[in-house]
């Protein structure tokens, strides 16, 4: 749910706001410490959308960050999909 309130911020042109949830979505993920392919699809989703804020406010540095971050987890998990985000997002 989380998640979702950054994505409806985020695209309404609240990118604060939406960052807000996604942070707080990713300290959900990392407290709850679960080991599903799900919860780790969903932690690529979530720290690909913060690198995703990151760009739009030209903050290039930390967008990198996230985006190695989700890569990082993507080839472990081998979620293809989420990579070739990833790889957009870094190029």
């Amino acid at each position: 749910i989380l998640y979702d309130l950054g994505v409806v911020h985020r695209r309404s042109g609240n990118q604060p706001k939406g960052l807000d949830y996604y942070l707080e979505a990713q300290k959900v993920l990392e407290t709850i410490q679960v080991k599903t392919k799900e919860s780790s699809i969903q932690y690529c989703n979530i720290t690909q959308a913060i690198g995703v804020i990151y760009f739009e406010q030209d903050d290039y540095d930390k967008a990198i960050s996230f985006f190695e971050k989700s890569s990082n987890k993507c080839r472990e998990i081998k979620y293809e999909l989420g990579l070739s985000y990833n790889y957009n997002g870094l190029g």
